[in-house]
C-alpha cells in the first residue's frame, strides 16, 4: 500500500508532467506557424524594399516569443498579471479592449477565468480574438471626433464619456441643456435619408459610438474609434458616478411601468442612487407640457429619454430651451433591458460582436428588418465611403461632407471624373435591367398561371361557342414580331371567318386607322358574332397565356406586331420593340382602337421610360374596367 505521501507525490509529478507536455505542445505550435509566416513576410519586405516603402514589422514576434517560452498563448496581458507568471498573447482583457468593451469585466473577472479555464476554453479564447482580429481595428488614443457620411461621431472611452456627461452637469456656464446622443449603424441609415435628423446630430453636444458595425466602419476606413460606448454599459456607470455625485436622474420613456422598473433594480444595484421621476413613452403624446413641468419640478440633473432614434433626439433637441436639466440623453430601449423585460446578450457574444443576433432572436418582429436589411445597407454605404475617401485622397476627417446631399454629389462627381466610370455605368444598369426582368418575369408567370386556372371555364365556353357558329380551328395562330424583332407564334381565339386573311386585300380601301401601318375597321365583314363579343371584353386575347407562360409576351407590354406592319417602321417606332409585347398596355387602358398609331406608339415609348413593377400592377388594374367598357373595342 502507498502512503498518503506517496500519492501526493505522485499526482504533483503527474500534474507537472502534464503541464511540461501542454508547454511543450504550444512551444511545438508556435514554432511551426513563425516557420509558415517567415516566408510570407520575406517576400513582403523584399517587396517593401523594392517599392521604397518602410519594411514591414514580422507578424510572428509574439510566436516566437511564445516558441522560446517567453510568452503563452493564452495569458494575463503583459503588466497586468502576477509577479513572475509569463504573459499571454491573448487574455480576456486584450480581447474586449479590441472589441472596445474593456469596460464590461474587471481584473479579477480574468484573474478567475486564467486560473480556472480548461483547454478548450482557453481554445475558444483563442478563436474569439483572432475573429475580433477580423472584424475590428486595434484601440486608438484620443483623437478628438471622426466622421462617418458627414456625421460627427466623438471618438472617447467608455470612462471618457461618462466624465464628460457628468461635467457637464457641473458647468455652470451652459445657457441651454446639453444634448447626448448614440450613433449605431440603423441612426446613420436613418440619418442619410432624414435631413433634419443629420443636422441634429451634428449639432449635438456629444454624439457616441454604439455597436459593433461603428467598429468595423472604423476598421475599413481607417478611423480612430476607442471603444463600443453604447448606452447599456454606459447607464450602469453613470448610475455609479450619480449615486458618488449626488447627481438626479429622470427615466423617461418605454411601456408604462418600463421605466419605474428600472428606477427599482438601479436603486438596488446603487445605494444613494436618486432616481427623481420615472414617466412612460406615451405621456408626452397625451400632456406633452405636462411632461416638462414634472421633470423641471423634480430638479433632475440628467434626463434619460426612451422614446427610439430619432424621436427621442427631436423631443430633446425642441424643449432644450424649456427644461430645467443640464443634460439630456437618448438611450432607445434601454430601460427594457434593466427592468427584466429584455434579456442581455451573453459577455461571450458580444465579445465576438454578435449582439445583434441575439437581439433578433429575442424580438424578431421589431428587430430583423432593422438588422437583416439595415446591417447590409450600412457596409455598402461604408465601402463606397471608402470608395470615396481612397478616390480622393483623404485618410481622415478632413473634407467631410457635411450632409447627405452632399456626401451622395461627392460621390457622383467622383464617378464622372473616374476614367471607367463608363464601363461600370453599364455594369450597373446591366445588373438593373437583369433583376427588373427577373421581377417581371415572374410576376407574368404568377399572374399568367393564375389566370389560366381561374379563367378555365370561359376559356371551354368560348371554344364551344365559336365551334357552333363558324366551321375551322377554335385557335387563330399568327406570325407576330416580338423582343428585338424576334418573331413567334402568337394564340387567339378565332374571331374572323376562315378566309378573312384572303378578304383582307379587297377591303384595303376601307382602313380607318389613320398612318397606314394598322388595318382597323369597325364594321368588318370578316368578323362573326361571336367574334364581335369576344373582341369587345378581349376575350379573344386570352389564349395568349400561353405565350406569357411560354415567355415570348409579357402581361404588360406593346401589343405584338404583325412582320409587315414592323417593315413600315420608323427608326423611332421601332423602339416599342425593345422589351417583350404584352397582353395590355397603356393604350389598351387609354382608348384603344380610337387611337392613331403614332399616339399608341407613343404611350408604347413612355411605357418603356417608367417601365416598373408598380407600373404594370397600375395597368393591370386599369384594364379591367377598361376592358368592361369596351370603348375603342372592334
Amino acid at each position: 500500500m502507498l502512503s498518503l505521501k506517496s500519492i501526493k507525490l505522485i499526482r504533483w509529478f503527474m500534474s507537472g508532467l502534464g503541464k511540461y507536455t501542454a508547454l511543450a505542445a504550444a512551444r511545438g505550435a508556435a514554432l511551426i506557424l513563425c516557420l509558415i509566416l517567415l516566408p510570407l513576410w520575406g517576400l513582403r519586405a523584399l517587396a517593401a524594399i523594392f517599392a521604397g516603402r518602410k519594411r514591414p514589422r514580422f507578424p510572428g514576434r509574439g510566436l516566437w516569443y511564445v516558441a522560446r517560452g517567453k510568452y503563452t498563448f493564452t495569458g494575463h496581458a503583459p503588466g497586468d498579471g502576477p509577479a513572475g507568471g509569463k504573459p499571454g498573447l491573448v487574455s480576456p482583457a486584450l480581447l474586449r479592449r479590441r472589441m472596445g468593451i474593456a469596460h464590461t469585466a474587471s481584473a479579477e473577472d480574468d484573474n478567475r477565468f486564467l486560473e480556472n479555464a480548461s483547454a478548450s476554453e482557453r481554445a475558444a479564447l483563442l478563436m474569439r480574438y483572432l475573429w475580433a482580429c477580423l472584424v475590428s481595428a486595434q484601440v486608438a488614443a484620443d483623437k478628438g471626433d471622426v466622421h462617418l457620411f458627414g456625421v460627427r461621431v466623438d471618438a472617447l472611452s467608455m470612462s471618457q464619456a461618462v466624465d464628460r456627461i457628468i461635467d457637464a452637469c457641473e458647468a455652470e456656464d451652459t445657457p441651454q441643456m446639453q444634448l447626448v446622443a448614440f450613433v449605431n449603424p440603423d441612426c446613420l441609415n436613418k440619418a442619410m435619408h432624414d435631413r433634419d435628423y443629420h443636422h441634429l446630430l451634428n449639432r449635438a453636444d456629444l454624439v457616441l459610438p454604439d455597436g459593433i458595425g461603428l467598429r468595423i466602419a472604423a476598421k475599413l476606413l481607417g478611423l480612430p474609434l476607442v471603444d463600443n460606448v453604447n448606452g447599456t454599459d454606459l447607464f450602469p456607470l453613470l448610475c455609479a458616478h450619480a449615486a458618488r455625485t449626488g447627481r438626479r436622474l429622470f427615466l423617461f420613456g418605454g411601456l408604462p411601468g418600463v421605466a419605474l422598473d428600472a428606477a427599482e433594480q438601479m436603486r438596488r444595484a446603487y445605494p444613494g442612487l436618486e432616481i427623481v421621476g420615472c414617466l412612460d413613452g406615451y405621456s408626452h403624446r397625451k400632456h406633452p407640457y405636462a411632461v416638462i413641468r414634472a421633470i423641471n419640478a423634480s430638479g433632475a440633473d440628467i434626463v434619460l429619454a426612451g422614446l427610439g432614434a430619432p424621436r427621442q433626439e427631436r423631443w430633446l433637441f425642441e424643449h432644450r430651451h424649456c427644461l430645467s436639466a443640464s443634460v439630456g440623453i437618448g438611450v432607445g430601449g434601454l430601460f427594457d433591458y434593466y427592468s427584466g423585460r429584455v434579456r442581455r446578450a451573453p459577455l461571450w457574444i458580444r465579445e465576438v460582436g454578435l449582439e445583434w443576433v441575439w437581439r433578433i432572436l429575442e424580438e424578431p418582429g421589431a428587430k430583423w428588418r432593422r438588422y437583416v436589411f439595415g446591417n447590409p445597407v450600412f457596409i455598402a454605404r461604408v465601402l463606397r465611403e471608402r470608395w470615396i475617401r481612397k478616390r480622393a485622397g483623404q485618410t481622415g476627417p478632413a473634407g467631410s461632407p457635411s450632409s447627405p446631399q452632399e456626401w451622395s454629389a461627392r460621390h457622383q462627381a467622383l464617378v464622372k471624373a473616374s476614367p471607367s466610370s463608363k464601363m461600370a455605368a453599364r455594369r450597373r444598369w446591366r445588373r438593373v435591367l437583369i433583376a427588373r426582368y427577373m421581377v417581371k418575369r415572374l410576376l407574368d408567370v404568377v399572374l399568367a398561371g393564375m389566370a389560366v386556372i381561374a379563367l378555365a371555364p370561359l376559356l371551354v365556353v368560348t371554344a364551344v361557342l365559336i365551334k357552333l357558329e363558324s366551321p375551322g380551328p377554335v385557335l387563330f395562330r399568327q406570325m407576330r414580331v416580338g423582343r428585338r424583332g424576334r418573331v413567334f407564334r402568337m394564340y387567339k381565339f378565332r374571331s374572323m371567318f376562315v378566309d378573312a386573311e384572303a378578304r383582307l386585300a379587297s377591303l384595303a380601301a376601307n382602313n380607318e386607322s389613320e398612318g397606314g401601318v394598322l388595318f382597323k375597321m369597325k364594321d368588318d365583314p370578316r368578323v362573326t358574332r361571336v367574334g364581335r363579343f369576344i373582341r369587345r371584353y378581349s376575350i379573344d386575347e386570352l389564349p395568349q397565356l400561353v405565350n406569357i407562360l411560354r415567355g415570348e409576351m409579357s402581361v404588360v407590354g406593346p401589343r405584338p406586331a404583325l412582320p409587315s406592319e414592323v417593315e413600315k417602321y420608323t427608326a423611332a417606332d421601332r423602339k416599342r420593340l425593345q422589351t417583350n409585347p404584352g397582353l395590355t398596355c397603356l393604350w389598351q387602358i387609354g382608348g384603344r382602337s380610337d387611337l392613331s398609331f403614332e399616339e399608341q406608339v407613343g404611350l408604347d415609348i413612355d411605357y418603356l421610360r417608367q417601365q416598373n413593377v408598380l407600373t404594370d400592377i397600375e395597368i393591370i388594374a386599369k384594364t379591367v374596367p377598361a376592358v368592361i367598357n369596351g370603348k375603342g373595342a372592334y
